[in-house]
């Protein structure tokens, strides 16, 4: 069973971290999940165009510029892909 409010503000962080250098890349979660987790922040106040940001929801499965996208079957757990930390000249992104 899914957790809404806790799974947002693993997601939120996760975002407000991407922001940063080595920080989450992609986040892959499946597209009916994000529905619930953009119905559940829209309760919560928060904007639609911060949402666009964060999730494909409601644009497509395969909207393309933000950090959730969908992977089927990725409805009972998430995948993390991070960015090459800084500094760290064996990464390749």
């Amino acid at each position: 069973r899914l957790h809404a409010g806790a799974t947002w503000a693993l997601v939120h962080e996760l975002y407000r971290a991407s922001k940063k250098k080595g920080g989450p890349a992609k986040v892959f979660l499946d597209y009916r999940v994000q529905k619930t987790l953009y119905e559940h922040a829209r309760s919560k106040g928060v904007s639609k165009s911060e949402l666009k940001k964060i999730f494909q929801y409601p644009r497509g499965r395969w909207a393309k510029g933000s950090l959730v996208q969908h992977v089927p079957n990725h409805y009972d757990h998430i995948h993390v892909r991070y960015g090459c930390p800084p500094k760290d000249k064996l990464c390749k992104e």
